[in-house]
């Protein structure tokens, strides 16, 4: 639906500006997740102290939205091929 067309609008901006990878914020817990990874998305490992700092500023800005608090860091690398990715 409309967010794969937000992904796929994204990925084409992104390529168009020559960028080697995407990256989003997502709120533990969000569904869309799912989607984010469908479409190629990983989570991106951080250090513990950049991860202790993140997730109590977004719980202290959106408190626990879907039941988990705090956030993660996910990206895309964009390889060189330009084309769409499948998502099923």
């Amino acid at each position: 639906g409309a967010g794969t067309q937000m992904l796929q609008w994204s990925e084409s901006v992104a390529r168009a500006r020559k960028s080697n990878f995407m990256s989003l914020g997502v709120v533990r817990g969000n569904p869309a997740q799912r989607l984010y990874e469908r479409y190629g998305f990983v989570e991106k490992k951080e250090g513990c102290f950049d991860e202790c700092c993140q997730n109590i500023a977004i719980s202290c800005m959106l408190g626990c939205p879907h039941g988990r608090c705090g956030g993660l860091m996910m990206e895309k690398p964009l390889d060189a091929v330009d084309g769409a990715t499948n998502v099923s």
